[in-house]
């Protein structure tokens, strides 16, 4: 039995990852694992319009796993996904079409007595990229026999409303690609904004709270009276020198970026500060690894 569904964001998915299995079950444990998979076509998606795809997973150990699905046949992996490609088209016309970033956790649960796994729970977060779009995947799978594993889901299922999804994560990753596309038209046709506050102070930057990790302030608006408005929700007080440094471009997931440093604002116990050397090596880990925030600095970095 494998049963798979849609989760609404993150901090759903840690609860169902975590949720305790009924008596008689254990929770292992969870395992990580990262791997990038990317899928190829021509650049007039010649694969897609004969029914067929290639994909590429690159792992964290610097494994390359081809696997072809072509017409009317099976999947084939490794040199027979290469054999088979090479009989549809040159595989030198091929560029990368989407490319999904996966963190998947698994969890075992095992019969408590004995420690014997019995079924799993699989979490995976997805970032989904095509050219400049952006968007977020999170899904929920249950795997295992039907007795355990169907006690499982129902206790999971009268818990929390989860949609269930098929096996084609790659249709997920186009619908929400497109549904991306279509919030930034939204977004530039209403002119909508957001606004980065980058808090400078002898040589140290104001980062604020996001649950393990910490962020750059970011509000919504454009202009100087949004970022003092902006300041005195999160300071108290909207004073402070501030300068534009530059616009960040928008994405699927965020609308343009203004990017502003606030100068004279004095070290303000709602920040918590920190030198660019030392976010620098924070960069990647759960504690630096906001999206608008990396983008932010990047900006600061280059100006």
């Amino acid at each position: 039995m494998k049963q798979r569904w849609d989760v609404p964001d993150a901090a759903r998915l840690a609860q169902l990852i975590d949720y305790p299995p009924p008596t008689g079950l254990r929770l292992a444990p969870p395992q990580t694992e990262s791997f990038r998979d990317v899928y190829c076509d021509t650049p007039e998606g010649e694969l897609r319009e004969r029914g067929a795809r290639y994909r590429v997973r690159l792992t964290t150990k610097g494994q390359r796993q081809p696997t072809a699905w072509l017409p009317g046949g099976p999947r084939h992996e490794g040199e027979a996904a290469e054999v088979g490609l090479r009989g549809v088209l040159d595989p030198a016309r091929l560029i990368p079409w989407i490319e999904l970033d996966v963190t998947r956790q698994i969890r075992l649960i095992d019969l408590a007595i004995v420690r014997l796994p019995v079924c799993r729970l699989i979490g995976d977060t997805i970032a989904v990229r095509r050219g400049e779009l952006n968007a977020r995947l999170w899904e929920l799978a249950l795997e295992g026999p039907s007795p355990v594993a169907g006690i499982l889901q129902r206790r999971i299922l009268r818990t929390f409303q989860l949609r269930a999804v098929g096996d084609d994560v790659v249709q997920r990753a186009q619908a929400a690609l497109n549904d991306a596309e279509a919030q930034r038209a939204a977004r530039e046709l209403r002119g909508e904004r957001e606004l980065a506050l980058v808090a400078v102070e002898h040589g140290r930057l104001g980062l604020c709270r996001l649950g393990a990790g910490v962020r750059i302030p970011v509000d919504k608006g454009s202009g100087e009276a949004a970022c003092r408005a902006a300041l005195r929700r999160l300071v108290g007080n909207g004073e402070g020198q501030l300068r534009l440094l530059g616009v960040v471009p928008p994405t699927g997931e965020r609308a343009p970026l203004e990017v502003w440093t606030v100068r004279r604002l004095h070290i303000n116990e709602a920040l918590q500060w920190f030198s660019p050397a030392e976010l620098l090596d924070r960069v990647g880990s759960p504690l630096l690894r906001d999206p608008a925030t990396l983008a932010t600095l990047t900006l600061a970095a280059r100006s």
